[in-house]
C-alpha cells in the first residue's frame, strides 16, 4: 500500500495548491495578479488533484460512478467554475467566494466520508 500512500499524500498537497490559489485568487490586489493564481496556481492543481483521484480509484478497484467519486468531481467542477468565473470577470466578492468555497468543502466531505449508491439506496 506504499503506492496508495503516496498517491494519498500527493492528493493531499495538490488540494492544499488548489485552496491556496483559490485563496490568494480572492485576495489579490488586480485581475491580473488574480487571473496568474487562477490559472497558473489553482487549475493545474486541480487537475493534478483529478489525475491523482483516479489513479487512487484504479489502485483501490473503486468504480468511478460511484456516488462519492461523481460527486466530488461534480463540486469540485462547480468550485472551478465559480474561481474561472471571478478571474473572468475581475470580480472578487463574497458571492463567488462561497460559489467556490462551499463546493469545495462538500467534496471534501464526500471524499472523507465517501458515500455509496448502495448507502443510500440500501443495496
Amino acid at each position: 500500500m506504499a503506492v496508495y500512500s503516496l498517491l494519498k499524500i500527493a492528493k493531499f498537497l495538490a488540494i492544499l495548491v488548489y485552496v491556496g490559489g483559490l485563496g490568494a485568487a480572492f485576495v489579490a490586489r488586480d485581475s491580473k495578479w488574480q487571473a496568474l493564481l487562477v490559472h497558473r496556481v489553482a487549475s493545474p492543481a486541480l487537475l493534478l488533484a483529478w489525475c491523482l483521484g483516479y489513479a487512487l480509484t484504479a489502485v483501490i478497484g473503486v468504480n468511478l460512478t460511484e456516488l462519492w467519486v461523481l460527486g466530488g468531481l461534480g463540486l469540485s467542477l462547480a468550485s472551478h467554475s465559480a474561481l474561472v468565473f471571478s478571474a473572468a470577470k475581475g470580480r472578487q466578492d463574497r458571492a463567488i467566494l462561497a460559489f467556490a468555497t462551499i463546493p469545495l468543502v462538500l467534496t471534501i466531505v464526500l471524499m472523507v466520508t465517501k458515500p455509496t449508491w448502495a448507502g443510500v439506496f440500501g443495496g
